[in-house]
């Protein structure tokens, strides 16, 4: 049962990024850069409906159309009591996508690791939202250019995730750039 459960929220979490988000159809690339993202990413809040609930479309991270890739879903992991992680891996070309949600009454951490067929960690994406502090960051550190580069955000929040309805997929506000961070 939490396992159809997880699925039918990470299905609602990826349509929500789609919503977020603007859609575009080019994958084939195994280096997604911010070059395929055309659309204003500042809104949190979903302004009209996807056409796919499988598109993701991040900024500095990329855009990627999860339908046509094959999906393995991991069983619920109870880590430190109320922490819950839920693990959806999808594979297509050699190349790898490992979406991570932990949540529990402290916070909520999505996480995306994009591997190519080389087995290397080309990009990872992380959104974490702390119900402490009532703060969110959202990172991206891009391990395909040279120097490997750190992309980050942070947002003020109002209120916990688990009172949004519904849990941004992405923040609002300017990058900060730096170094990334070691693998």
């Amino acid at each position: 049962m939490k396992k159809t459960l997880f699925y039918l929220a990470f299905c609602a979490t990826l349509y929500l990024a789609a919503c977020t988000q603007g859609t575009n159809s080019d994958t084939s690339s195994p280096k997604q850069t911010e070059e395929a993202l055309s659309t204003d990413t500042s809104s949190v809040i979903p302004e009209k409906p996807s056409e796919s609930a499988t598109t993701l479309n991040f900024e500095h991270f990329g855009s990627f159309d999860l339908s046509t890739w094959s999906v393995k879903a991991s069983q619920p992991e109870d880590e430190e009591g109320d922490l819950e992680t839920e693990i959806l891996t999808y594979e297509k070309d050699g190349m790898k996508l490992e979406i991570r949600d932990s949540r529990g009454e402290y916070g909520l951490l999505t996480s995306f690791k994009l591997s190519g067929a080389d087995g290397r960690v080309q990009k990872v994406r992380s959104l974490n939202f702390s119900n402490d502090i009532r703060e969110a960051e959202e990172t991206v550190n891009d391990y395909t250019v040279k120097p490997a580069q750190k992309y980050t955000r942070t947002q003020k929040m109002d209120t916990s995730y688990n009172q949004m309805n519904p849990v941004p997929t992405a923040l609002k506000g300017a990058w900060g750039q730096g170094p990334a961070d070691e693998l």
